[in-house]
């Protein structure tokens, strides 16, 4: 049961109130062929003295003298590992006492999967059970949206990351765990836990709350990249589509629903030849949002709406997605339309 060796990698800066449980948590696994790598990066607080309290032989205890930042701490952890499989862990979160057993047990039974999460639970400052999608398929279409992992919920084959050059980057700092996801379902498979395996600790300091806009703007560009790489290639109206996705900040006049439609309707053609999503998951998830684009057009030009809404039936289900969007952009340009028969 405890053949595979993992690394817990665990980066500290300025830890000191949440670290002793973060610490407890790992050294009461389960599971116990582990080293816990932690690298205290220049922390100007008691975070050094705490994790020299501990004896456990297992805890690899790397001190940087001046602080390095996250993103060249975790690739430096990365190459020092030891492990097959790397589990991610954060110094202010707690991980469930079966976590490591649970992840393990999946990964040596599914070979093809690289990368691997948990649903979690948000404690704290705010209280949330958190579930995110499972499979593969629907993994790769929300990270068109958002990034799909809990960050310290991640166990990954150390492997992937080696044979394929992959790093995180300053590139898309505050963002940059969701461009190495998303490298990873590129050329790889992933999956979450349904378990809820880390406590995630919600307070005012985290990355998302201090440089949210940031990271705002860097997932924007990391998505773009996700789909370029991917074979898709993008128009700015396909830019605006996939990023209405997301932002959901609303419209602001016909001709923004025009691109946005447009841009949809682009995307799922051009995924008919690439086939990089699962066309039908892809179809459902435009088509929601398509509806909810009707909805907004309703207020801002009516009677446009009303023609439409009159014209054709949204819930036409024998029509595909690709067939009402490009009909719906032709009536705004003021086109002819031939209603296709149902």
């Amino acid at each position: 049961m405890e053949n595979t060796f993992v690394t817990v990698l665990m980066p500290v800066y300025n830890g000191q109130f949440f670290l002793k449980e973060a610490i407890d948590s790992i050294l009461n696994q389960s599971y116990t062929n582990f080293e816990f790598l932690i690298i205290n990066d220049g922390s100007t607080d008691d975070s050094e003295k705490i994790i020299n309290s501990y004896t456990d032989h297992r805890i690899v205890f790397i001190n940087n003298a001046e602080n390095k930042g996250l993103i060249e701490t975790l690739n430096s952890g990365i190459q020092l590992s030891k492990g097959d499989y790397i589990a991610r862990m954060d110094a202010d979160d707690i991980s469930l006492v079966n976590r490591i057993e649970k992840q393990v047990e999946f990964l040596d039974q599914n070979p093809e999967i690289g990368l691997l999460g948990s649903n979690y639970t948000i404690f704290g400052d705010k209280l949330e059970d958190v579930e995110y999608p499972l499979v593969h398929d629907d993994l790769k279409l929300a990270c068109l949206m958002y990034n799909p992992f809990c960050h310290p919920s991640v166990m990954f084959r150390k492997s992937v990351l080696e044979k394929n050059k992959i790093c995180f980057e300053n590139k898309y700092i505050h963002a940059e765990e969701y461009k190495v996801w998303s490298e990873i379902l590129s050329i790889s498979k992933g999956h979450n836990l349904s378990e809820k395996l880390i406590k995630y600790r919600f307070h005012a300091a985290q990355v998302s709350q201090v440089h949210a806009q940031k990271q705002k703007e860097v997932s924007k560009l990391i998505r773009t990249e996700y789909l370029k790489n991917a074979g898709f290639e993008l128009t700015e109206r396909d830019l605006l589509a996939v990023w209405n996705l997301q932002e959901k900040e609303g419209l602001q006049s016909v001709e923004t629903a025009t691109s946005i439609l447009t841009g949809m309707e682009s995307i799922i053609k051009q995924n008919e030849s690439i086939q990089f999503f699962d066309s039908i998951k892809l179809n459902k998830l435009l088509g929601h949002h398509y509806k909810n684009i009707l909805l907004e057009l309703k207020f801002l030009d009516n009677v446009l709406y009303e023609k439409y809404k009159n014209t054709v039936r949204i819930e036409t289900i024998s029509w595909t997605m690709r067939q009402k969007l490009s009909i719906f952009a032709k009536y705004i340009k003021g086109k002819c339309i031939k209603i296709p028969k149902s």
